[in-house]
């Protein structure tokens, strides 16, 4: 966020609420939305562990990864690969 609003000449705040007005979501809000569904792809298409999803969509810690994909998506990764 800091090197965007310096490309852009835009402090934090106005960015988030300029991005909040346009879209309905932070800019947090519409990473992490883009996150789950690349994550959501790549396990109904490969075979890679869900540990490794993880890290192809910027999480470091599956746990954590697995714990926000269940909060977004309702359903654990795993639960998810067979749909």
């Amino acid at each position: 966020l800091e090197a965007l609003c310096g490309k852009l000449y835009l402090s934090p705040a106005h960015l988030i609420r300029q991005f909040k007005r346009e879209t309905g979501r932070t800019p947090h809000e519409y990473l992490a939305d883009l996150r789950m569904i690349k994550a959501g792809q790549l396990l109904r298409y490969t075979d890679l562990p869900v540990s490794e999803v993880a890290r192809a969509v910027g999480y470091r810690s599956p746990s954590h990864f697995v714990a926000q994909y269940r909060r977004a998506r309702g359903v654990t990764p795993g639960a998810d690969r067979g749909r």
